[in-house]
């Protein structure tokens, strides 16, 4: 739509109405780039943060083509949270640009572009495109209107330029084949219509050279898309039923021998190893190797070192310590990567400091504290010192009195949920009397088993949720699985089976009271730790996802009804990050150093 307002512009015959025109296409300019900054302006501002410091730190001669998904994980900010990790480009293509190619070719870039708009000036100038509109009205014949058509070809083409810059100012899709294509059409045609016959015929070498390089690429791609090709059939033989485990080993083995450079295939062979090792007493050194050979390529993608982490945890707590320290350097606000240090630290003997990882994962994933992962034998114990520990840091960090409205709000919900789930009643209700959801309030007012009429009436207040549907199903015996089927409707409309509806109605029915349902009796399913579907920045990997490792229980009640309105925890949050950083920077120095 930009680009043939822009053609329409400067198609215009006086400068008046020219400059009406103008002032509107600025209109639609800023119009366009405050969509694009609504849309992408977290990820926008992580990445673009990392962007300026890859083109700071490599000023003239850039990171080369493609460096720039390959080393973002090098200058990804700490406080870009989980949001943090997942990218593949800078979401501004001058940036892009500059950080890949350096002032060098920033400015060959910004030359062939000023010499494409000059290039379309002097079209303009000479072919006058408002009066070859009048001209062609006065013209019936083919002919005619192919010459009117012809002349206003470029025009069009221009006008599709000038649409992607603008959206490109603040975005990048020139790693898409199907707009980087469609560019690169447009500026041949281009270039075909200021061409100027030669002289003399064209040296034969020329075109030989070029033949020649070409050939050189497709023989250097076609190992390259040959182990993709091998990793995506792995994978699907992995998938198969029953699972193919030697072929796909197999087929990754060759397709890490093929392209040895990418980490992606011995990653994913480690994943696939892992995945199906990661319980045994001894994990298979051939499976760790993978893993060490996948990080080796890549070191600044976290995701090899938390799931390494996990398989050195058994035989070598100090190792796996330091790649659980490795994989909070990265990306610190990953789910379970400070629980994973907390647990090589415990086994290493580093029981204080496990209680601080333990308290830091909760304080950045509140929910965390309901897995009932804390009953095992080793953990139950500390448990008490956990909580003792994180009203400590709340504390700490509620004395700050140049905290922001929105951060000391969630402080306030998240302790006032770590003091319901702990019983401690009273307490809980001086944070959420104040701070506290709707929806806290109610179940706070619940476990105090206060009048059920006070409830319903609050309740009918509140917009339809599976939170307030599974307090009717409480409310209302009558009703409860009609009104748990509709909680988890709501909750997981994809996925609803009636197994989980069932195992909820049984719990419910048998629970003494919605507390207790809620803690205790609630059902508990597997999910992976880590809430990672692929490798950071770079896509996932050939053939899809699969199934992560280590499967850890979940409150499936809490975590699928309750999100956000008993504690939050927001995946961008660069104020609680930098909160948080001192005491993260002081535990990986204290524990992976042995102060």
């Amino acid at each position: 739509m930009l680009g043939g307002f822009s053609l329409a512009t400067i198609a215009l015959p006086k400068r008046g109405v020219k400059g009406i025109g103008l002032v509107a296409l600025a209109v639609g300019i800023l119009f366009a780039a405050a969509r694009s900054i609504a849309a992408a302006d977290v990820v926008g501002t992580i990445t673009r943060v990392a962007g300026w410091q890859m083109a700071l730190d490599r000023l003239w001669t850039g990171v080369g083509l493609g460096g720039v998904s390959l080393l973002y994980p090098q200058y990804r900010p700490f406080w870009g949270g989980r949001l943090g990790e997942w990218t593949g480009h800078i979401r501004s293509t001058p940036l892009q640009v500059l950080a890949e190619w350096g002032i060098g070719g920033a400015i060959l870039a910004v030359a062939a572009i000023a010499l494409f708009a000059y290039q379309g000036i002097l079209w303009q100038a000479r072919f006058r495109p408002w009066e070859m509109v009048s001209w062609a009205r006065h013209r019936s014949s083919d002919t005619d209107r192919a010459v009117f058509v012809d002349s206003l070809f470029p025009l069009c083409l221009y006008g599709g330029c000038l649409a992607y810059a603008i959206v490109g100012w603040l975005d990048y899709s020139l790693d898409r084949p199907a707009i980087a294509g469609t560019l690169v059409l447009y500026f041949a045609v281009l270039l075909s219509r200021w061409r100027v016959p030669p002289l003399a015929p064209m040296p034969l070498l020329i075109p030989l050279a070029g033949l020649g390089f070409l050939g050189a690429a497709i023989v250097w791609l076609t190992p390259v898309r040959y182990a993709g090709l091998l990793s995506a059939r792995g994978v699907a033989a992995l998938r198969s039923q029953p699972p193919d485990v030697a072929s796909c080993v197999r087929d990754l083995t060759r397709s890490s021998q093929l392209a040895p450079w990418k980490p992606e295939s011995a990653l994913q062979l480690g994943w696939v190893s892992g995945s199906l090792r990661w319980q045994e007493e001894k994990i298979p050194k051939e499976t760790i190797d993978w893993w060490q050979r996948g990080i080796a390529a890549a070191p600044d993608w976290v995701f090899g070192y938390a799931r390494l982490g996990w398989l050195l945890l058994k035989n070598d707590p100090p190792l796996a310590a330091k790649a659980f320290g490795r994989a909070i350097e990265l990306v610190p606000a990953q789910r379970g990567v400070f629980y994973g240090l907390g647990r090589a630290l415990l086994s290493d003997g580093q029981t204080e400091r496990a209680i601080e990882a333990f308290a830091l994962e909760i304080l950045r994933d509140p929910a965390f504290v309901t897995r009932p992962l804390w009953a095992q034998p080793d953990l139950e114990p500390l448990f008490k010192q956990v909580g003792e520990r994180l009203e400590e840091k709340y504390a700490i960090l509620l004395k700050d009195d140049s905290l922001s409205p929105e951060l000391k709000q969630d402080l306030h919900q998240n302790r006032g949920g770590l003091r319901w789930w702990l019983e401690n009643y009273k307490q809980a209700r001086e944070d959420w009397q104040e701070y506290g959801s709707e929806t806290s309030k109610l179940v706070l007012q619940l476990a105090s088993l206060e009048s059920s009429e006070s409830v319903e009436t609050k309740l009918r207040l509140l917009p339809p949720s599976a939170a307030k549907w599974a307090i009717e199903a409480w409310l209302h015996p009558e009703h409860r699985l009609k009104r748990l089927q509709d909680a988890w409707a709501l909750a997981t409309p994809k996925t609803v089976s009636p197994e989980i509806v069932g195992q909820s109605l049984s719990t419910m029915n048998a629970a003494p009271n919605f507390d207790d349902w809620l803690k205790r009796g609630s059902p508990t399913q597997m999910t992976p730790l880590f809430d990672a579907d692929g490798m950071s920045g770079n896509g996932a990997f050939e053939g899809g996802k699969l199934e992560d490792f280590p499967q850890l229980s979940e409150n499936t009640v809490l975590t699928h009804f309750f999100a956000d309105r008993l504690w939050r925890s927001p995946d961008y949050f660069p104020e609680f990050d930098k909160a948080l950083q001192l005491w993260r920077t002081a535990l990986l120095k204290a524990a992976l150093q042995r102060e």
